[in-house]
């Protein structure tokens, strides 16, 4: 998986509330188990990778006020 593929499922796990991992999978047309690795993978990238850990940042911050309010 790509980082940029890793962060969208981190984000749409994170952002969309009760979403399940099947129902991420089948809107990025993969398996459950591909969307629960790339979020793992994700998450672990997030405490070690600086220019995820700003990509994220910024993606995040994009969308708050969209999913937040």
């Amino acid at each position: 998986l790509t980082p940029l593929r890793q962060l969208t499922m981190y984000l749409l796990r994170e952002l969309c509330e009760g979403a399940s991992l099947p129902a991420i999978g089948h809107f990025l047309e993969r398996d459950h188990t591909t969307v629960h690795y790339g979020c793992r993978k994700a998450k672990k990238r997030l405490g070690g990778d600086p220019d995820f850990r700003l990509l994220y940042d910024i993606a995040r911050a994009s969308l708050a006020p969209t999913v937040d309010g």
